[in-house]
């Protein structure tokens, strides 16, 4: 018999009375879950709103006291564009954030004790992540106007 999915175990553990969070991670499309059962407590890391500058670097000092468990990265509109609305958030699949004929797009990312660490991408047209168009050409990449949105950094470190 085949393992239950992490999905259903959190239904069924959810099911006993058992007070989970489920913290969720993408990295190269795979989605990592974590299970924090009632105990165990969460200390979280939120940039704010961060300028995108093509070529820029990142240097923020979390303060969660050890490396984090989890990082994610979000574009966050400021002026619609591709038919997102001001206040979206779009996850960033780190470097992975690509469009035919550019390169040099997205972020990778890196963490320390104290530290998250990084480089945003170059683009030859300062276009530095891509998003999935949701208007015209629905669900086609589009490079995304660096003006128009801001970065925001999310961290998590559980402790117990």
């Amino acid at each position: 018999m085949a393992e239950p999915s992490i999905e259903a175990q959190v239904h069924d553990l959810a099911d006993r009375g058992a007070q989970l969070e489920i913290e969720r991670l993408h990295r190269n499309d795979l989605v990592l879950a974590r299970l924090i059962t009632a105990g165990s407590s969460v200390i979280r890391f939120d940039s704010g709103l961060l300028t995108i500058t093509a070529g820029g670097t990142i240097s923020l000092n979390h303060g969660l006291g050890g490396p984090p468990d989890g990082v994610r990265a979000v574009l966050v509109c400021q002026i619609p564009q591709h038919g997102y609305d001001v206040g979206d958030e779009v996850e960033v699949q780190m470097a992975l954030n690509d469009k035919a004929g550019f390169s040099n797009m997205g972020i990778s990312l890196r963490t320390t004790f104290n530290q998250i660490l990084g480089q945003i991408g170059d683009s030859p047209t300062a276009e530095s992540f891509a998003v999935h168009q949701r208007t015209v050409d629905v669900g086609v990449l589009a490079g995304i106007t660096n003006a128009n949105w801001r970065l925001r950094i999310k961290a998590f470190r559980l402790l117990g």
